[in-house]
């Protein structure tokens, strides 16, 4: 009997091992490469934070501090670090003044769309050595983690 959807405990162990080493290295090439196409200076919990409030427009600092996995305290000094550049907007709700309410700023899409694009062509270059098969798979595999992961709906 197959568990989880049909799938065997040895080949979902083998996805989520592959899943968990592919994720760190490919993050490790995309920061170190994407600095030197695009002198953005976004860190990586910044680009999240723009990724999130571009899919999540009027979050809360909670709904952030809980998506990036880090402190209210934390998220409220990431946030104070995006004000400041002028890439987020922070205002209180109006009907809870304890209530902050979080958007990307025009300027915090052209630079998310600027990482984005810096990010997009190192990927390619890396992805070169793929065959036309192998992107194809590739991709199949990315649309089905997006359906898996992705907080936008």
């Amino acid at each position: 009997m197959k568990p989880l959807g049909g799938i065997s405990n040895v080949e979902r162990d083998e996805s989520v091992s592959l899943l968990l080493d592919a994720i760190p290295l490919t993050l490790g090439v995309l920061r170190a490469e994407v600095r030197k196409l695009c002198p953005s200076h976004l860190t990586v919990p910044q680009f999240r934070t723009l990724t999130f409030l571009c899919c999540t427009p009027g979050a809360s600092l909670s709904d952030l501090a809980e998506f990036i996995g880090i402190t209210l305290p934390s998220a409220s000094n990431l946030i104070d670090g995006l004000v400041e550049h002028q890439l987020v907007t922070r205002a209180m709700a109006v009907n809870d003044r304890r209530r902050a309410i979080l958007d990307i700023t025009e300027h915090g899409e052209a630079v998310l769309a600027s990482v984005r694009e810096a990010s997009a062509v190192v990927i390619a270059r890396h992805m070169e050595t793929l065959s036309d098969d192998e992107r194809k798979t590739l991709s199949s595999a990315m649309r089905i983690l997006l359906s898996v992961f992705r907080p936008c709906s």
